[in-house]
């Protein structure tokens, strides 16, 4: 098994100084920085593919179930030719709200890597009067240097997706008697022509009937595929072509769901693919955001690290969800999150939490741990996650390697942190009575 890795010493290394809040306004874009951004990034993501996932663990994919975006090569590099079609390069910026949604429940969360979307749109394209809009890349590594502790505790997982280039991409296009163009003829020539994914649409296997050399008669079979699904197709390709990129990394696969249309595609592909599993996790955090019971912008980046610095208490947080989100359920005659219900079950979480947390409100005691705990950092914790939310060691063990054997002071210190952001996480799902 691969170990969770994440690029930050390859993005330190090409960029020259350390990506975070202090130092990422050093970053001064260009083609010399994309160029070795690129090859730094596609040599890193292409030795560390993603690990088979652990099904104890809640990781889901964030970044494939959305449009992507796409490159026409107009310029030969590192083995794309000119004319030819990435069909799918990858986001350019990251869905942070997203990413705080999905860890306040999941273990940890894979999204694709936006720098490497853009350095490798940027050197596939040629250099004319317009320049690239580097203000994309400038954000993205402001994006990643904002979320550094959540990389540097394994919380976050940076990918990269390596279609095959579609050759000679205008060959594909249909013309002739059959009139005007049209998008959807357009789409289907460049975006969606992957045969695995096609393969799982395809259920009266209309494509087999099409000669292996007729590209533009492939197109048009697509076309008539896009047309029987009408606007189902294209979420339910992202969603199969997601399923198919993580065979190619284990079983990788875990869907993050933002949406009611989401959750319905994901229920049609389990239709056309049965092996697609459907565990709890991915449809309570589907319920959650379904509902939008959880107010990212009450969450920070601090909070996300510092409950996992104590197990049993994100252990109780989540339980307490699934609790409330069953119970909710139950009473529910659609089997339906009832906003009102999950509302009331968090509040009575919230009122059994705050009480085992009230030693804490002393300020003199806490004042006491504080002190207590001069000689602990808890940000050197980061360095030795490796592996701890997929299966490896847990994060006590893991700080007993950091902070040695843990005395109760220590013991005590990371239990406060702990808990103290759990009672901040209620304060996001405060906004459930007005969703």
């Amino acid at each position: 098994m691969n170990e969770f890795a994440v690029p930050l010493q390859v993005l330190d290394d090409a960029l020259g100084f350390p990506l975070t809040p202090q130092y990422v306004h050093k970053a001064k874009p260009d083609l010399a920085l994309c160029e070795r951004l690129y090859f730094a990034l596609r040599d890193y993501h292409r030795r560390k593919t993603i690990q088979p996932l652990d099904r104890r663990f809640h990781r889901p994919n964030l970044s494939f179930v959305g449009a992507g975006s796409s490159v026409l090569v107009n310029t030969a590099f590192d083995g794309y030719a000119v004319n030819s079609f990435i069909p799918r390069n990858g986001e350019t910026t990251l869905p942070i709200d997203d990413i705080k949604r999905a860890l306040v429940y999941a273990d940890a969360v894979i999204v694709e890597d936006p720098v490497f979307a853009f350095c490798r749109m940027v050197m596939c394209h040629r250099l004319q009067e317009a320049k690239p809009s580097f203000r994309a890349l400038t954000q993205a590594l402001e994006q990643l240097a904002q979320m550094r502790p959540l990389l540097e505790h394994q919380l976050l997982r940076l990918t990269a997706y390596f279609p095959e280039p579609i050759p000679e991409v205008w060959r594909n296009l249909p013309s002739g008697a059959g009139g005007p163009i049209s998008v959807r003829d357009m789409l289907a020539g460049t975006d969606y022509q992957d045969p695995r994914v096609l393969a799982v649409l395809d259920t009266e296997e209309s494509l087999a009937t099409v000669a292996g050399d007729d590209r533009r008669g492939t197109t048009l079979a697509i076309s008539e595929l896009m047309k029987k699904y009408g606007d189902d197709f294209k979420p339910l390709y992202r969603q199969a072509e997601s399923v198919i990129y993580a065979r190619q990394h284990g079983e990788a696969y875990a869907p993050f769901l933002a949406g009611r249309s989401q959750r319905r595609t994901f229920e049609r592909l389990m239709t056309l693919m049965p092996e697609v599993k459907d565990g709890r996790r991915i449809r309570h955090l589907a319920q959650l955001n379904t509902r939008g019971v959880i107010d990212p912008s009450k969450i920070s980046f601090d909070e996300l690290v510092s409950v996992r610095l104590r197990e049993e208490s994100f252990a109780e947080w989540r339980k307490g969800l699934d609790d409330a989100i069953q119970s909710a359920q139950q009473r529910s005659e659609e089997d339906a999150l009832d906003i009102d219900d999950f509302h009331e079950e968090m509040v009575q979480l919230q009122n059994h939490w705050d009480k085992t947390a009230r030693k804490y409100n002393d300020n003199q005691r806490v004042a006491a741990l504080i002190t207590g705990a001069k000689s602990i950092s808890i940000d050197a914790v980061g360095g030795f996650i490796t592996g701890a939310v997929s299966g490896g060691p847990t994060l006590g063990a893991l700080a007993s390697l950091v902070f040695g054997p843990l005395v109760g002071i220590e013991r005590e210190w990371l239990h406060y942190r702990a808990d103290k952001a759990v009672a901040g996480f209620f304060t996001a799902v405060d906004s459930a009575d007005s969703a």
